[in-house]
């Protein structure tokens, strides 16, 4: 088939036809079932997805997925939502589309490339900005946290704060890929685009959480054998963080407490980007780092505003301070204590 030569519906309608089990879909054999019939952590960003389908009267197909598409970049809602929409439904086709065929894939991957380009369904542009010192959890923070919270919920702090661990990659970590290390446990844990990565946590939190959680599939395991939906995590954390802080805090601002720290503890940039699971070193750069260049670029800026004599009285105290700041921050590896 070439797929230049037909329309991208032609394409979606040969696609289905190609990929269709006659046995296991013969009483629902639409291309609608088997788009939710994927198993995968989008179902909640899908829900507008399929409300949009609902009130316009609409069958799944490219069409559609155009549709809305320009329907979502006209919302006002912020950039991050707006992708994490798009990306959502790219994601749940890739995996209802997926074919062996490495033409037909490929034009799967062309078609849905096309809508991040075209006039109206054009990708929006999401302009990162560093972590600001609101969204960190400091360890005096975490420690009333954990303190003023359920056992159930202290555990998903501990966890995330200790780890570094995106919220999805915490709920989907199973016990057959955990390893033994002495006083050291270590997970194999599957983050963005089923990129694996390894975290450390140690024994004694590990042991508190199958004291809690005993599962016998995933660490963080509910009683019905299912694993904990990052949403519930994520909603239990901000409401932790309101009546404790008196703040809004998330399951992500965890990571981001545990990435700024081992920066500034002076762990290697490059290796806190691979922990982390970033594409590149760009993204933790970015994220950060530019915080900690902007506190020096203003300590020289006031420096040289200085007469002389001023700087130099004023030297004694800036450094005392600037050993008193670096007393306060402690490594990954301090704070990351046995669970109570």
């Amino acid at each position: 088939m070439r797929v230049g030569a037909k329309t991208w519906n032609e394409f979606w309608a040969y696609h289905w036809r190609l990929i269709r089990k006659k046995d296991e879909w013969a009483s629902r054999d639409t291309p609608l079932a088997r788009f939710l019939a994927v198993k995968d952590a989008y179902a909640s960003h899908l829900k507008p997805f399929l409300r949009f389908l609902e009130e316009n009267h609409l069958d799944l197909d490219f069409a559609a997925v155009k549709a809305y598409f320009v329907h979502v970049n006209g919302l006002t809602l912020a950039t991050a939502t707006k992708l994490n929409r798009r990306n959502a439904v790219k994601a749940r086709l890739r995996s209802t589309l997926s074919s062996p065929d490495f033409t037909q894939q490929a034009g799967i991957e062309s078609m849905l490339r096309s809508l991040d380009y075209g006039s109206e369904t054009r990708r929006p542009t999401l302009t990162r900005t560093g972590i600001s010192e609101d969204r960190i959890v400091t360890r005096e923070a975490f420690d009333r946290l954990v303190a003023g919270t359920s056992r159930r919920t202290s555990l998903f702090v501990w966890f995330l704060f200790n780890t570094g661990c995106r919220v999805g990659e915490m709920c989907g970590a199973r016990l057959d890929k955990c390893e033994d290390l002495g006083d050291m446990v270590r997970l194999l844990v599957t983050g963005k685009r089923n990129k694996e990565r390894k975290v450390d946590i140690q024994k004694a939190l590990f042991e508190a959480i199958r004291a809690t959680f005993p599962g016998e599939i995933f660490l963080f395991q509910t009683q019905g054998g299912k694993p904990y939906r990052p949403t519930y995590v994520s909603w239990e954390i901000i409401k932790a963080g309101h009546r404790i802080l008196g703040r809004r805090i998330s399951a992500h601002s965890m990571r981001h407490s545990f990435a700024t720290l081992a920066i500034r503890e002076g762990a290697s940039i490059k290796a806190v980007s691979e922990y982390l699971g970033h594409n590149s070193v760009a993204i933790t750069l970015t994220m950060y780092v530019h915080e900690i260049l902007e506190k020096s670029q203003r300590v020289m800026r006031e420096f040289k505003e200085e007469s002389p004599g001023k700087a130099a009285a004023r030297r004694p105290n800036a450094k005392r301070k600037v050993v008193e700041h670096a007393a306060d921050v402690e490594s990954p590896k301090s704070y990351a204590r046995p669970a109570p």
